[in-house]
């Protein structure tokens, strides 16, 4: 680590940071020129454009195309932003896009920070080549008042929450424990208050 990154681990150590609300799962996968047959291995496209020119002479002909599948990893703000803060010892918590209330997709299990999913992630699947890779979103869509955030009922002392969902107290007591927020929906996570990226910060 050079000394930037110790004098970030210095200055994030134990500091409460909470992070939302974009969430992507994204599918890495090649699109192969020429599948594997026997004793031969699967040569892939080496950039967009042989791909792109691959297609243009395939116009007005049906073609079929083999996609290899490469990795399922995190993707978006919220996970890439928590998972660096978390790495520098802040002590982070992350509300978004993650899976469903209390059922993170496993893919964001690893991550160095409380989670507090509310809605299934989007998806976003990336074709790789050899010079860069190119991502298709499917959005995920949030409309107003989803409801996913909510006061936590109690069946009576001593009694589970019969919702998993964030309380609005908790996440209350979350957001004015932290030192810094940091908030975004891009254009892949709609909001209803549409796309943008809000941080506030205290000193750190």
């Amino acid at each position: 680590m050079n000394w930037q990154g110790a004098l970030n681990e210095r200055v994030l150590t134990g500091k409460r940071i909470t992070v939302g609300f974009d969430g992507f799962v994204d599918t890495i996968i090649k699109p192969l020129r020429h599948a594997a047959a026997a004793g031969t291995p699967a040569v892939p496209f080496g950039t967009i454009r042989e791909f792109g020119e691959f297609l243009i002479g395939k116009a007005e002909k049906s073609c079929s195309i083999e996609l290899e599948p490469v990795a399922r990893r995190l993707g978006g703000n919220l996970p890439y932003l928590s998972c660096a803060a978390g790495r520098l010892g802040a002590d982070v918590s992350c509300l978004g896009m993650l899976g469903q209330p209390g059922r993170p997709d496993p893919v964001f299990a690893k991550m160095p920070c409380k989670l507090y999913p509310f809605a299934p992630p989007g998806q976003s699947t990336c074709l790789e080549f050899g010079d860069l890779d190119h991502a298709f979103q499917t959005p995920g869509l949030l409309v107003d008042n989803p409801g996913v955030v909510r006061r936590r009922r109690r069946q009576g002392r001593g009694a589970s929450h019969k919702s998993r969902s964030v309380g609005v107290d908790e996440l209350e007591r979350t957001f004015l424990r932290s030192r810094a927020v940091g908030t975004h929906a891009g254009s892949g996570a709609q909001l209803s208050a549409g796309p943008g990226t809000v941080c506030l910060f205290r000193p750190l």
